[in-house]
Protein backbone atom coordinates (compact mmCIF):
# COMPACT_ATOMS: atom_id res chain seq x y z
CA UNK A 1 0.00 0.00 0.00
CA UNK A 2 2.99 2.35 0.94
CA UNK A 3 4.64 1.64 -2.22
CA UNK A 4 1.91 1.95 -4.32
CA UNK A 5 0.73 5.78 -2.80
CA UNK A 6 4.54 6.78 -3.47
CA UNK A 7 4.10 5.33 -6.70
CA UNK A 8 1.24 8.10 -7.02
CA UNK A 9 2.58 10.57 -5.80
CA UNK A 10 5.59 10.04 -7.99
CA UNK A 11 3.37 10.31 -11.08
CA UNK A 12 1.66 13.33 -9.95
CA UNK A 13 5.09 14.47 -9.45
CA UNK A 14 6.48 14.14 -12.92
CA UNK A 15 3.30 15.00 -14.34
CA UNK A 16 3.33 18.35 -12.76
CA UNK A 17 7.10 18.71 -13.64
CA UNK A 18 6.08 18.02 -17.57
CA UNK A 19 3.18 20.55 -17.36
CA UNK A 20 5.24 23.31 -15.59
CA UNK A 21 8.89 22.84 -16.88
CA UNK A 22 8.58 24.98 -19.78
CA UNK A 23 6.12 28.19 -17.81
CA UNK A 24 9.56 30.31 -18.18
CA UNK A 25 10.25 29.53 -21.92
CA UNK A 26 9.55 32.69 -23.02
CA UNK A 27 10.58 34.76 -19.70
CA UNK A 28 14.20 32.96 -20.17
CA UNK A 29 13.78 34.69 -23.87
CA UNK A 30 13.52 38.28 -23.05
CA UNK A 31 9.73 38.18 -24.35
CA UNK A 32 7.30 39.84 -22.64
CA UNK A 33 3.34 38.17 -21.61
CA UNK A 34 1.32 37.20 -19.25
CA UNK A 35 2.35 34.29 -17.08
CA UNK A 36 0.50 31.04 -17.74
CA UNK A 37 -2.19 29.70 -15.21
CA UNK A 38 -0.96 26.09 -14.20
CA UNK A 39 -2.64 23.86 -17.18
CA UNK A 40 -4.24 26.02 -18.95
CA UNK A 41 -1.60 28.34 -20.06
CA UNK A 42 -2.91 31.88 -21.29
CA UNK A 43 -5.99 30.55 -22.56
CA UNK A 44 -8.11 29.27 -19.65
CA UNK A 45 -11.05 30.77 -20.25
CA UNK A 46 -11.56 29.30 -23.65
CA UNK A 47 -10.06 26.01 -22.82
CA UNK A 48 -12.77 25.93 -19.91
CA UNK A 49 -14.95 26.75 -22.54
CA UNK A 50 -16.20 30.22 -20.64
CA UNK A 51 -14.76 32.59 -23.15
CA UNK A 52 -14.07 32.58 -26.59
CA UNK A 53 -10.28 32.58 -27.68
CA UNK A 54 -11.00 35.60 -29.71
CA UNK A 55 -11.45 37.89 -27.17
CA UNK A 56 -8.93 36.33 -24.81
CA UNK A 57 -6.64 37.17 -28.15
CA UNK A 58 -8.02 40.66 -28.26
CA UNK A 59 -7.83 41.72 -24.17
CA UNK A 60 -3.74 40.62 -24.91
CA UNK A 61 -3.52 42.71 -28.43
CA UNK A 62 -4.57 45.81 -26.27
CA UNK A 63 -2.76 45.39 -22.97
CA UNK A 64 0.54 44.86 -25.01
CA UNK A 65 0.29 46.65 -28.32
CA UNK A 66 2.34 49.69 -27.58
CA UNK A 67 5.01 48.41 -25.56
CA UNK A 68 6.19 44.60 -28.11
CA UNK A 69 5.33 43.42 -31.12
CA UNK A 70 5.06 40.44 -30.48
CA UNK A 71 3.31 38.49 -26.90
CA UNK A 72 4.42 35.20 -25.81
CA UNK A 73 1.91 32.96 -24.82
CA UNK A 74 0.63 29.50 -24.25
CA UNK A 75 -2.05 26.81 -25.18
CA UNK A 76 -1.66 24.66 -22.21
CA UNK A 77 2.30 23.85 -22.04
CA UNK A 78 2.94 24.99 -25.38
CA UNK A 79 4.56 28.19 -26.22
CA UNK A 80 3.25 30.43 -28.86
CA UNK A 81 3.66 33.99 -30.54
CA UNK A 82 1.04 35.93 -30.77
CA UNK A 83 2.01 38.74 -33.28
CA UNK A 84 1.26 42.00 -33.09
CA UNK A 85 2.78 44.50 -35.51
CA UNK A 86 1.04 44.61 -38.82
CA UNK A 87 4.42 44.64 -40.53
CA UNK A 88 5.61 41.72 -38.80
CA UNK A 89 1.99 40.07 -39.67
CA UNK A 90 2.84 41.47 -43.77
CA UNK A 91 6.20 39.62 -43.57
CA UNK A 92 4.54 36.44 -41.90
CA UNK A 93 1.62 36.26 -44.32
CA UNK A 94 3.15 37.34 -47.52
CA UNK A 95 6.66 38.81 -47.75
CA UNK A 96 8.69 35.63 -45.77
CA UNK A 97 5.68 33.38 -46.59
CA UNK A 98 8.14 30.28 -47.59
CA UNK A 99 8.82 29.54 -44.12
CA UNK A 100 5.87 30.07 -42.79
CA UNK A 101 3.18 28.37 -45.15
CA UNK A 102 1.17 25.98 -43.07
CA UNK A 103 -1.04 26.62 -39.99
CA UNK A 104 -1.85 24.56 -37.05
CA UNK A 105 -4.49 22.41 -38.28
CA UNK A 106 -2.39 20.83 -41.18
CA UNK A 107 -0.65 18.89 -38.18
CA UNK A 108 -3.32 17.60 -36.97
CA UNK A 109 -5.30 16.16 -40.47
CA UNK A 110 -4.58 13.43 -42.26
CA UNK A 111 -5.90 11.56 -45.70
CA UNK A 112 -6.25 8.36 -43.67
CA UNK A 113 -8.53 9.60 -41.01
CA UNK A 114 -10.16 12.74 -42.76
CA UNK A 115 -10.60 11.31 -46.60
CA UNK A 116 -12.54 14.74 -47.22
CA UNK A 117 -10.36 17.32 -45.04
CA UNK A 118 -7.21 15.69 -45.71
CA UNK A 119 -6.94 16.65 -49.59
CA UNK A 120 -8.70 20.35 -48.33
CA UNK A 121 -6.16 22.82 -49.73
CA UNK A 122 -6.61 25.03 -46.41
CA UNK A 123 -4.84 21.21 -44.53
CA UNK A 124 -2.49 20.41 -46.93
CA UNK A 125 1.30 21.53 -46.80
CA UNK A 126 4.38 22.04 -49.13
CA UNK A 127 3.89 21.02 -52.65
CA UNK A 128 0.51 18.85 -51.91
CA UNK A 129 -1.42 22.76 -51.20
CA UNK A 130 0.35 23.89 -53.88
CA UNK A 131 -1.05 21.44 -56.43
CA UNK A 132 -4.41 20.78 -54.56
CA UNK A 133 -4.60 24.50 -54.69
CA UNK A 134 -3.69 24.99 -58.29
CA UNK A 135 -6.19 22.61 -59.16
CA UNK A 136 -8.71 24.27 -58.22
CA UNK A 137 -8.11 28.17 -58.09
CA UNK A 138 -9.74 28.11 -61.67
CA UNK A 139 -13.20 27.69 -60.44
CA UNK A 140 -13.14 30.95 -59.19
CA UNK A 141 -12.82 32.77 -62.09
CA UNK A 142 -14.97 35.69 -62.64
CA UNK A 143 -15.90 34.25 -66.05
CA UNK A 144 -17.01 31.11 -64.26
CA UNK A 145 -18.50 33.27 -61.20
CA UNK A 146 -20.68 35.26 -63.82
CA UNK A 147 -22.13 31.57 -65.45
CA UNK A 148 -22.94 30.84 -61.79
CA UNK A 149 -24.67 34.00 -61.16
CA UNK A 150 -28.21 33.10 -62.21
CA UNK A 151 -28.39 30.19 -60.03
CA UNK A 152 -27.80 32.62 -56.72
CA UNK A 153 -30.23 35.30 -58.08
CA UNK A 154 -32.87 32.59 -58.32
CA UNK A 155 -31.95 31.78 -54.90
CA UNK A 156 -32.80 35.07 -54.38
CA UNK A 157 -35.69 35.18 -55.20
CA UNK A 158 -36.80 32.48 -52.96
CA UNK A 159 -35.04 33.91 -49.86
CA UNK A 160 -37.29 36.76 -50.48
CA UNK A 161 -40.07 34.59 -50.71
CA UNK A 162 -39.16 32.76 -47.58
CA UNK A 163 -39.14 35.99 -45.60
CA UNK A 164 -42.12 37.49 -46.45
CA UNK A 165 -43.96 33.97 -45.29
CA UNK A 166 -42.90 34.96 -41.94
CA UNK A 167 -41.10 32.96 -38.85
CA UNK A 168 -42.39 29.60 -37.97
CA UNK A 169 -42.31 30.76 -34.37
CA UNK A 170 -43.74 34.56 -35.16
CA UNK A 171 -41.02 36.35 -33.23
CA UNK A 172 -38.33 37.08 -35.55
CA UNK A 173 -35.46 35.52 -37.77
CA UNK A 174 -32.45 34.37 -36.17
CA UNK A 175 -30.15 36.06 -38.14
CA UNK A 176 -27.19 33.35 -38.20
CA UNK A 177 -29.93 30.42 -39.02
CA UNK A 178 -31.59 32.82 -41.64
CA UNK A 179 -28.17 33.67 -43.42
CA UNK A 180 -27.42 29.93 -43.14
CA UNK A 181 -30.58 28.81 -45.50
CA UNK A 182 -29.60 30.86 -47.86
CA UNK A 183 -25.66 30.18 -48.27
CA UNK A 184 -26.19 26.59 -47.76
CA UNK A 185 -29.10 27.02 -50.69
CA UNK A 186 -26.76 28.88 -52.97
CA UNK A 187 -23.46 26.04 -52.44
CA UNK A 188 -26.12 22.81 -52.89
CA UNK A 189 -27.48 24.23 -56.06
CA UNK A 190 -24.10 25.78 -57.09
CA UNK A 191 -22.16 22.29 -56.22
CA UNK A 192 -24.43 19.46 -56.30
CA UNK A 193 -27.02 21.33 -58.74
CA UNK A 194 -30.03 20.46 -56.34
CA UNK A 195 -32.57 22.40 -54.36
CA UNK A 196 -31.26 21.81 -50.52
CA UNK A 197 -34.62 22.51 -49.12
CA UNK A 198 -33.29 25.06 -46.77
CA UNK A 199 -36.14 27.47 -47.24
CA UNK A 200 -38.56 24.45 -45.51
CA UNK A 201 -40.09 25.34 -42.24
CA UNK A 202 -38.19 22.13 -41.01
CA UNK A 203 -34.02 22.35 -41.21
CA UNK A 204 -33.08 20.39 -44.39
CA UNK A 205 -30.89 17.65 -43.79
CA UNK A 206 -27.89 19.38 -45.79
CA UNK A 207 -28.31 22.48 -43.70
CA UNK A 208 -27.68 19.82 -40.67
CA UNK A 209 -25.03 17.74 -42.22
CA UNK A 210 -22.99 21.32 -43.32
CA UNK A 211 -23.44 22.29 -39.72
CA UNK A 212 -21.75 19.48 -38.76
CA UNK A 213 -18.75 19.29 -40.74
CA UNK A 214 -16.72 20.15 -38.22
CA UNK A 215 -17.03 17.70 -35.10
CA UNK A 216 -17.39 20.14 -32.18
CA UNK A 217 -18.33 16.63 -30.11
CA UNK A 218 -16.90 15.92 -26.45
CA UNK A 219 -14.57 13.70 -27.90
CA UNK A 220 -13.03 16.07 -30.02
CA UNK A 221 -13.36 18.54 -27.15
CA UNK A 222 -10.94 15.33 -25.27
CA UNK A 223 -8.81 15.37 -28.18
CA UNK A 224 -7.70 19.18 -28.79
CA UNK A 225 -7.26 19.31 -24.91
CA UNK A 226 -5.12 15.46 -25.14
CA UNK A 227 -2.60 17.39 -28.34
CA UNK A 228 -2.46 20.36 -26.53
CA UNK A 229 -0.92 18.79 -23.57
CA UNK A 230 0.84 16.28 -25.35
CA UNK A 231 2.01 17.31 -28.75
CA UNK A 232 4.06 14.34 -29.23
CA UNK A 233 0.78 12.51 -29.42
CA UNK A 234 -0.38 14.05 -32.78
CA UNK A 235 2.24 11.92 -34.62
CA UNK A 236 0.49 8.60 -33.84
CA UNK A 237 -3.09 9.34 -32.70
CA UNK A 238 -5.16 11.20 -35.81
CA UNK A 239 -8.78 11.95 -34.82
CA UNK A 240 -11.10 12.53 -37.80
CA UNK A 241 -12.54 15.60 -37.62
CA UNK A 242 -15.43 14.81 -40.05
CA UNK A 243 -17.73 12.74 -38.11
CA UNK A 244 -18.28 9.61 -40.28
CA UNK A 245 -21.95 10.11 -40.64
CA UNK A 246 -21.09 13.78 -42.40
CA UNK A 247 -18.78 12.52 -44.72
CA UNK A 248 -20.67 9.59 -46.13
CA UNK A 249 -23.23 11.74 -46.67
CA UNK A 250 -21.27 13.72 -48.87
CA UNK A 251 -19.85 11.36 -50.62
CA UNK A 252 -22.74 9.93 -51.75
CA UNK A 253 -23.71 13.50 -52.67
CA UNK A 254 -21.04 14.06 -54.58
CA UNK A 255 -21.42 10.54 -56.03
CA UNK A 256 -25.29 11.26 -57.01
CA UNK A 257 -24.73 14.15 -58.57
CA UNK A 258 -21.51 12.77 -60.75
CA UNK A 259 -23.54 10.02 -61.75
CA UNK A 260 -26.51 12.46 -62.52
CA UNK A 261 -23.97 14.32 -64.96
CA UNK A 262 -22.56 11.59 -66.39
CA UNK A 263 -25.80 10.22 -67.74
CA UNK A 264 -26.34 13.65 -69.19
CA UNK A 265 -28.77 15.14 -66.78
CA UNK A 266 -28.47 18.81 -65.42
CA UNK A 267 -25.33 20.03 -67.37
CA UNK A 268 -24.61 23.69 -66.26
CA UNK A 269 -21.67 25.58 -66.03
CA UNK A 270 -21.12 25.45 -62.14
CA UNK A 271 -18.77 24.08 -59.82
CA UNK A 272 -19.34 20.67 -60.24
CA UNK A 273 -19.74 21.15 -63.72
CA UNK A 274 -15.43 22.34 -63.47
CA UNK A 275 -14.47 19.34 -61.24
CA UNK A 276 -16.03 17.12 -63.77
CA UNK A 277 -14.20 18.82 -66.18
CA UNK A 278 -11.06 18.39 -64.00
CA UNK A 279 -11.85 14.58 -63.38
CA UNK A 280 -10.84 13.68 -67.32
CA UNK A 281 -7.84 15.74 -67.21
CA UNK A 282 -6.56 14.73 -63.55
CA UNK A 283 -8.19 11.42 -63.46
CA UNK A 284 -9.63 12.03 -60.09
CA UNK A 285 -11.27 9.47 -58.03
CA UNK A 286 -14.92 9.50 -55.88
CA UNK A 287 -13.27 10.89 -52.96
CA UNK A 288 -11.29 13.58 -54.57
CA UNK A 289 -14.18 15.19 -56.30
CA UNK A 290 -15.75 14.88 -52.80
CA UNK A 291 -13.44 16.85 -51.38
CA UNK A 292 -12.86 19.17 -53.94
CA UNK A 293 -16.65 19.46 -53.51
CA UNK A 294 -16.34 20.04 -49.64
CA UNK A 295 -13.86 22.93 -49.80
CA UNK A 296 -16.51 25.20 -51.91
CA UNK A 297 -19.06 24.25 -49.35
CA UNK A 298 -16.98 25.43 -46.86
CA UNK A 299 -16.01 28.12 -48.42
CA UNK A 300 -19.02 29.18 -49.72
CA UNK A 301 -21.19 28.10 -46.06
CA UNK A 302 -20.51 28.83 -42.93
CA UNK A 303 -18.39 31.75 -42.89
CA UNK A 304 -20.45 33.66 -45.64
CA UNK A 305 -23.56 32.75 -43.26
CA UNK A 306 -21.45 34.48 -40.46
CA UNK A 307 -20.85 37.84 -42.35
CA UNK A 308 -24.21 37.95 -43.81
CA UNK A 309 -25.82 37.57 -40.49
CA UNK A 310 -23.47 40.52 -38.87
CA UNK A 311 -23.85 42.59 -41.75
CA UNK A 312 -27.43 42.50 -41.07
CA UNK A 313 -27.31 42.95 -37.56
CA UNK A 314 -25.24 46.44 -38.27
CA UNK A 315 -27.74 47.72 -40.99
CA UNK A 316 -30.56 47.13 -38.64
CA UNK A 317 -28.51 49.49 -36.01
CA UNK A 318 -27.80 52.09 -38.57
CA UNK A 319 -30.92 53.34 -40.52
CA UNK A 320 -29.10 55.91 -42.35
CA UNK A 321 -26.89 53.18 -43.53
CA UNK A 322 -29.25 50.86 -44.70
CA UNK A 323 -31.75 53.47 -46.20
CA UNK A 324 -28.41 55.04 -48.24
CA UNK A 325 -27.48 51.64 -49.47
CA UNK A 326 -31.44 50.78 -50.37
CA UNK A 327 -31.22 53.83 -52.33
CA UNK A 328 -27.64 52.77 -54.43
CA UNK A 329 -29.37 49.33 -54.79
CA UNK A 330 -33.12 50.62 -56.03
CA UNK A 331 -30.77 52.73 -58.75
CA UNK A 332 -29.84 49.44 -60.43
CA UNK A 333 -32.81 47.22 -60.57
CA UNK A 334 -33.32 46.20 -64.21
CA UNK A 335 -36.50 46.81 -66.04
CA UNK A 336 -37.21 42.78 -65.45
CA UNK A 337 -37.25 43.95 -61.55
CA UNK A 338 -34.01 41.70 -61.28
CA UNK A 339 -29.85 43.24 -60.55
CA UNK A 340 -27.74 42.24 -63.28
CA UNK A 341 -24.48 40.99 -62.71
CA UNK A 342 -22.26 43.72 -63.75
CA UNK A 343 -24.28 45.83 -62.49
CA UNK A 344 -22.54 44.94 -58.40
CA UNK A 345 -19.20 45.99 -59.68
CA UNK A 346 -21.15 49.37 -60.12
CA UNK A 347 -22.20 49.42 -56.95
CA UNK A 348 -19.74 51.30 -54.71
CA UNK A 349 -21.43 51.59 -51.46
CA UNK A 350 -22.76 47.86 -51.32
CA UNK A 351 -19.20 47.05 -51.39
CA UNK A 352 -18.14 49.66 -49.00
CA UNK A 353 -20.83 47.84 -46.36
CA UNK A 354 -19.96 44.21 -47.24
CA UNK A 355 -16.17 45.37 -46.39
CA UNK A 356 -17.12 47.21 -43.18
CA UNK A 357 -19.20 44.24 -42.25
CA UNK A 358 -16.55 41.96 -43.01
CA UNK A 359 -14.07 44.32 -40.60
CA UNK A 360 -15.95 44.75 -37.44
CA UNK A 361 -16.55 40.55 -37.07
CA UNK A 362 -14.24 38.72 -39.82
CA UNK A 363 -15.57 35.29 -39.81
CA UNK A 364 -12.68 34.04 -38.10
CA UNK A 365 -11.10 35.98 -35.51
CA UNK A 366 -7.22 34.83 -36.10
CA UNK A 367 -5.56 32.38 -37.54
CA UNK A 368 -2.22 29.98 -37.02
CA UNK A 369 1.16 29.72 -38.70
CA UNK A 370 3.68 27.55 -38.02
CA UNK A 371 7.78 28.43 -38.22
CA UNK A 372 9.24 26.04 -40.74
CA UNK A 373 12.98 27.37 -39.71
CA UNK A 374 14.53 29.19 -36.63
CA UNK A 375 14.41 32.17 -37.22
CA UNK A 376 14.97 35.88 -35.52
CA UNK A 377 12.84 38.40 -34.41
CA UNK A 378 13.58 42.44 -33.45
CA UNK A 379 11.62 43.92 -30.82
CA UNK A 380 10.84 47.49 -30.82
CA UNK A 381 14.45 48.39 -29.07
CA UNK A 382 16.10 46.34 -31.57
CA UNK A 383 16.82 43.70 -29.09
CA UNK A 384 16.49 39.78 -31.20
CA UNK A 385 14.69 37.05 -30.14
CA UNK A 386 14.97 33.65 -31.18
CA UNK A 387 11.54 32.08 -32.69
CA UNK A 388 12.47 27.78 -32.31
CA UNK A 389 11.19 25.80 -35.36
CA UNK A 390 8.07 24.90 -35.40
CA UNK A 391 6.85 27.93 -33.06
CA UNK A 392 3.28 28.30 -33.46
CA UNK A 393 2.34 31.75 -34.33
CA UNK A 394 -1.08 33.60 -33.90
CA UNK A 395 -2.56 36.42 -36.10
CA UNK A 396 -5.16 38.36 -34.54
CA UNK A 397 -7.76 39.34 -37.58
CA UNK A 398 -10.16 40.95 -35.30
CA UNK A 399 -7.61 42.88 -33.45
CA UNK A 400 -6.30 44.43 -36.03
CA UNK A 401 -9.74 45.11 -37.54
CA UNK A 402 -10.36 46.84 -34.13
CA UNK A 403 -7.41 48.73 -33.44
CA UNK A 404 -7.89 52.60 -33.40
CA UNK A 405 -4.49 53.67 -34.95
CA UNK A 406 -5.72 51.44 -37.66
CA UNK A 407 -9.53 52.24 -37.84
CA UNK A 408 -10.90 55.59 -36.63
CA UNK A 409 -13.74 54.45 -34.47
CA UNK A 410 -13.10 50.60 -34.97
CA UNK A 411 -16.39 49.78 -32.99
CA UNK A 412 -18.68 52.12 -35.08
CA UNK A 413 -20.14 50.91 -38.42
CA UNK A 414 -18.56 53.31 -40.86
CA UNK A 415 -18.80 52.05 -44.34
CA UNK A 416 -17.16 55.05 -45.71
CA UNK A 417 -14.19 54.49 -44.34
CA UNK A 418 -13.67 52.38 -47.68
CA UNK A 419 -14.68 55.30 -49.78
CA UNK A 420 -12.50 55.13 -52.97
CA UNK A 421 -11.54 58.72 -52.56
CA UNK A 422 -10.29 58.59 -49.20
CA UNK A 423 -8.17 55.60 -50.19
CA UNK A 424 -10.59 52.55 -50.49
CA UNK A 425 -10.20 49.15 -49.01
CA UNK A 426 -6.19 48.97 -51.12
CA UNK A 427 -4.61 51.12 -48.52
CA UNK A 428 -5.25 48.49 -45.43
CA UNK A 429 -4.76 45.69 -47.88
CA UNK A 430 -1.44 46.58 -49.26
CA UNK A 431 -1.17 47.69 -45.07
CA UNK A 432 -2.24 43.18 -44.24
CA UNK A 433 -4.51 45.14 -42.13
CA UNK A 434 -7.70 43.66 -43.58
CA UNK A 435 -7.51 40.31 -43.08
CA UNK A 436 -11.01 38.59 -43.19
CA UNK A 437 -10.48 36.38 -46.18
CA UNK A 438 -7.11 35.98 -44.77
CA UNK A 439 -3.87 37.73 -46.97
CA UNK A 440 -0.72 36.00 -49.20
CA UNK A 441 -0.95 33.00 -51.11
CA UNK A 442 -2.80 31.63 -48.68
CA UNK A 443 -5.74 33.92 -48.99
CA UNK A 444 -9.17 31.97 -49.23
CA UNK A 445 -9.85 30.73 -52.35
CA UNK A 446 -13.18 31.38 -52.58
CA UNK A 447 -13.04 35.15 -51.67
CA UNK A 448 -14.81 36.12 -54.98
CA UNK A 449 -17.71 33.77 -54.61
CA UNK A 450 -18.44 35.01 -51.18
CA UNK A 451 -18.36 38.50 -52.36
CA UNK A 452 -20.98 37.50 -55.15
CA UNK A 453 -23.48 35.71 -52.78
CA UNK A 454 -23.34 38.30 -49.82
CA UNK A 455 -23.58 40.97 -52.09
CA UNK A 456 -26.60 39.85 -53.81
CA UNK A 457 -28.14 38.55 -50.56
CA UNK A 458 -28.05 42.09 -49.24
CA UNK A 459 -29.43 43.53 -52.26
CA UNK A 460 -31.98 41.84 -52.40
CA UNK A 461 -32.67 41.97 -48.70
CA UNK A 462 -32.37 45.56 -48.02
CA UNK A 463 -34.33 46.89 -51.21
CA UNK A 464 -37.18 44.78 -50.23
CA UNK A 465 -37.32 44.56 -46.64
CA UNK A 466 -36.49 47.16 -43.57
CA UNK A 467 -34.11 45.72 -41.37
CA UNK A 468 -34.83 46.08 -37.69
CA UNK A 469 -33.96 44.87 -34.21
CA UNK A 470 -35.68 42.27 -32.63
CA UNK A 471 -35.69 42.78 -28.95
CA UNK A 472 -34.51 38.59 -28.53
CA UNK A 473 -30.80 39.81 -29.34
CA UNK A 474 -28.87 40.58 -26.47
CA UNK A 475 -26.56 43.35 -26.03
CA UNK A 476 -23.39 43.73 -25.62
CA UNK A 477 -22.90 41.08 -28.16
CA UNK A 478 -20.69 37.92 -26.63
CA UNK A 479 -18.45 35.83 -28.83
CA UNK A 480 -19.85 32.01 -28.26
CA UNK A 481 -17.18 30.17 -26.26
CA UNK A 482 -17.81 27.19 -28.01
CA UNK A 483 -17.73 28.00 -31.66
CA UNK A 484 -14.23 28.92 -33.71
CA UNK A 485 -16.13 30.84 -35.80
CA UNK A 486 -17.82 34.10 -34.31
CA UNK A 487 -20.81 33.93 -33.47
CA UNK A 488 -23.10 35.59 -30.93
CA UNK A 489 -24.25 33.65 -28.04
CA UNK A 490 -27.94 33.48 -28.02
CA UNK A 491 -28.07 34.86 -31.63
CA UNK A 492 -29.16 37.53 -33.56
CA UNK A 493 -32.67 38.19 -33.95
CA UNK A 494 -33.34 40.43 -37.07
CA UNK A 495 -37.45 41.24 -37.84
CA UNK A 496 -38.17 42.21 -41.59
CA UNK A 497 -40.69 44.62 -42.68
CA UNK A 498 -42.13 44.69 -46.25
CA UNK A 499 -41.56 47.64 -48.21
CA UNK A 500 -44.13 48.50 -51.02
CA UNK A 501 -42.29 48.28 -54.58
Amino acid sequence: MFCTMILICLLFLLMYVYLAWNRNYWKNRGVPGPDPKFIWGTFAGSFQQKINQTTEIDELYRQYKHTTPFVGVYSGREPQLLIIDPEMVKSILIKDFKNFEDNQMTTMIDKKTDALLGRNPFFLTGNEWREKRAEITPAFTVSRIRAMYPIVDNVCTRLSEFIRQGPVNADGFEGKELSAKYTTEVVSNCIYGIDSKSFAKERSVLLTMGSSVLDSSSAMMIYFAVVTFFPIVKRYWKKAFVPKKTEDFFIKLTKDSVRMRDAGNNQREDFMNFVLNLRNKKNLSDTDIAAHAITFFIDGFETSSVALCFTMYHLAKNKQIQDKLRNEILKNVGDDGRISFDKFSEMSYLEQVLNEGLRIVPPLGFTTRICKNTIQLTDYKDKKITVEKDTVLLIPYYSIHHDPDIYVNPEKFLPERFDESAGGIKKYRENCTFLSFGDGPRICLGMRFAHLQLKAALAEIVRNFEITLNSKTKEPLVFDPTNILLVNTGGVWLDFKPLKK
